[in-house]
């Protein structure tokens, strides 16, 4: 059929012969001389991360850690410069995956389609900042959001592994979010924060330096509530910086063979959390979980902290975490100091 006659078609057969032209497509491409065997991964990072997107991550196994740890998001590389307040896109990784379908060039309703169909195959892309004080010259500068549809968004950066993220260094916590919400809009309900950090360097060392905000702990840094006034069982921080301990969880979190496990390091996490929070409630109104995964080694053991928290009216409530960790463990990581 000639494409003059193809535009002429009602639009819903035009939706459906797109939709089915792009999963025809896909398994061309997983089908092909250069990546013929779907259940295994490909030679490269980046190209493993394209195989992955195509396949759908959901067909990757997951009954153990080491094949979680093979899942690889897309990235998208952003350039910030801390001098002009300017943002660069480098390379996005998803519109590569698009591009891959020779039909997205066809006409921008095939391009639509395709789009629609490689976003539905991945959760979110993760965002590698590249900060520095000034920009490369060969690239545009961001006028606008670029992904505006994906309501969980994931930020990596690393100061010990360079092929897991870039080192980047976020000035403050308002600079994290001013570059999410104009990458990604304001849109995100979700974000998570990948970060990889060389051991014994301090929690400056993950997230942004030691500010105003935190300067003192407060001398009554901590309240064990005996009696909870909300239905589920959860410590939370209250907006004079104060962590309130919930007893009988704190009691359950405890490690087998201790009888407490240290409360700075929930306290100093919070702190930071809430910063965060704090310069977040505009920009990302519709926010509801912040995510940190915090990476480091240990005898040459990968350790992996985790803390989600939400906000609401100036509280921070501490979600899924892992915080109860043995005291060799922590003292490696450097958490005790800011």
């Amino acid at each position: 059929m000639a494409f003059t006659y193809f535009s002429k078609l009602p639009q819903e057969l035009r939706q459906q012969i797109w939709a089915e032209a792009a999963v025809f497509r896909c398994q061309q491409y997983l089908r092909s001389t250069r990546y013929p065997i779907v259940d295994e991964p490909c030679p490269t990072s980046k190209a493993e991360r394209q195989r992955q997107a195509l396949i759908g991550y959901s067909s990757i196994p997951t009954d153990s850690p080491e094949l979680e740890q093979q899942r690889r998001p897309l990235r998208l590389y952003v350039y910030v410069s801390n001098e002009t307040d300017e943002l660069q896109i480098g390379e996005n990784e998803f519109h590569t995956l698009v591009n891959r379908f020779s039909m997205a060039t066809a006409c921008v309703e095939a391009r639509a389609h395709v789009t629609k169909f490689c976003r539905a195959r991945i959760e979110f892309v993760t965002l590698f900042p590249v900060i520095d004080r000034q920009l490369p010259e060969d690239r545009p500068i961001l006028q606008q959001p670029v992904l505006t549809d994906m309501p969980t968004v994931m930020v990596t950066t690393s100061t010990y592994h360079p092929d897991e993220g870039t080192e980047a260094k976020f000035e403050s916590p308002e600079q994290l979010v001013d570059v999410i919400a104009r990458v990604f809009g304001n849109g995100i309900k979700r974000l998570i924060w990948n970060a990889w950090g060389q051991p014994v360097i301090g929690m400056s060392g993950f997230y942004w330096p030691h500010t105003s905000l935190l300067e003192h702990l407060p001398e009554s840094a901590y309240d064990l509530i005996e009696d909870s006034s909300h239905t589920e069982p959860a410590h939370f921080m209250s907006s004079d910086l104060i962590l309130h301990i919930q007893k009988e969880l704190y009691e359950s979190e405890i490690p087998e063979g201790s009888s407490y496990y240290d409360r700075r390091l929930i306290l100093r996490q919070a702190l930071k959390h809430s910063e965060f929070w704090r310069a977040a409630t505009k920009t990302l109104p519709q926010l509801q979980f912040f995510e940190v995964e915090l990476r480091t080694t240990s005898w040459a053991e990968i350790v992996t902290t985790r803390l989600e928290t939400t906000y609401k009216d100036g509280t921070v409530w501490i979600g899924k975490n892992n915080l109860p960790v043995s005291e060799d463990i922590r003292m490696d990581y450097g958490w005790n100091s800011m």
